[in-house]
């Protein structure tokens, strides 16, 4: 029921824009156009964005700010909309308590708090006008990488038999990339196996899987140890 109220103030806001808000109107315009005939109505040039449109890769959990700042402001709205249906705020009132507005000059920005992946999409700031006017921010959030192990630990085998260790992605976006070392070696074996076709004792030892994804400054990793009897 709110929203709906909200709307329909936006809509008022949309028809009645073109004339500002303030009987002063000199003082907040001054390249607006008229014929010099005293019916002819003052037209108000609609405002231009400043804030260019972005996509945004950025980890979970952190905080998201979204500009939305346009040359000149007053006498018309800022609208916030999400997946260009949800609205989510509208001037300075905040629709959806998910959400958070910092006020800056002829404008503002969005907040998205401890962002998740459900709060990934598109957001578009919106100017009240005849013609309305819109920005529009793409988010993608990026979800550390979390992964195990087959076996989980410890892997003991015969000299001279198959052997393989497997690593398996169970969440992060975008998809991790896999690798496995062995500690204290430099050799990098790319992908999510490393195997082998008959081991032998010299094969035994600390084994090291790792998931890249560019969340954090270090990959995850994950140690399984090989016995070879």
């Amino acid at each position: 029921m709110l929203q709906k109220y909200f709307i329909a103030v936006f809509l008022w806001v949309a028809i009645v824009a073109g004339s500002p808000y303030s009987e002063d109107v000199d003082d907040m315009y001054s390249d607006y156009e008229t014929t010099g005939r005293s019916e002819d109505a003052v037209i108000v040039r609609t405002p231009k964005f400043i804030t260019e449109q972005m996509s945004m890769l950025v980890n979970e959990g952190e905080t998201v700010r979204l500009p939305c700042i346009v040359d000149r402001l007053p006498g018309f709205v800022l609208l916030w909309k999400r997946q260009t249906e949800n609205i989510l705020a509208v001037g300075e009132q905040i629709i959806d308590k998910r959400f958070n507005l910092e006020p800056k000059p002829n404008g503002n920005s969005l907040v998205i708090s401890q962002i998740s992946t459900e709060d990934e999409g598109e957001y578009t700031c919106q100017i009240s006008a005849f013609d309305p006017k819109f920005l529009t921010h793409k988010v993608k959030v990026r979800v550390k990488p979390e992964i195990e192990t087959v076996p989980s630990e410890l892997l003991v085998v015969r000299e001279g038999e198959p052997a393989s260790l497997i690593c398996q992605v169970t969440r992060g976006s975008p998809p991790p990339k896999l690798s496995w070392t062995r500690r204290h070696r430099t050799e990098v074996v790319q992908g999510n196996m490393i195997k082998w076709s008959a081991v032998s004792r010299h094969d035994g030892g600390h084994y090291i899987c790792r998931a890249d994804n560019g969340f954090g400054p270090e990959p995850v990793a994950k140690e399984v140890k090989l016995e070879v009897h």
